[in-house]
């Protein structure tokens, strides 16, 4: 399918459908999740080459995230941080001698704990 919408820049869902002959809701359903990996952009009855543009207009590159991806991307790993640094705080409060201990080293003494 992607290669079809960037061979042609667009395709509408029916001829997609008689392509590979399998059902319009099928097709609907295969081109919402590559819309959401970014492969290409939906329209009604059809999808399209995606040619996102960044804050200054400029067209997105292959591979290249906008903003609001990246800010995705970034969200979970600050929000691990942000709990360990609760947990430190935590910690602290209750005792006067804080050891941390990386969890490659624990992880070679002990092997992965569960």
């Amino acid at each position: 399918m992607i290669e079809l919408v960037n061979e042609n820049g667009s395709v509408l869902v029916a001829d997609l459908s008689s392509a590979f002959e399998v059902s319009e809701v099928t097709i609907r359903s295969d081109l919402s999740l590559l819309e959401q990996k970014g492969a290409l952009s939906r329209f009604h009855g059809g999808a399209a080459r995606w040619t996102a543009k960044d804050v200054s207009g400029h067209e997105k590159q292959p591979g290249e995230l906008v903003l609001e991806e990246r800010y995705l991307q970034a969200s979970d790993p600050k929000k691990r941080i942000a709990q360990a640094e609760e947990g430190i705080m935590l910690l602290k409060s209750h005792v006067d001698t804080l050891l941390v201990i990386s969890n490659d080293k624990l992880r070679h003494q002990f092997g992965n704990l569960k």
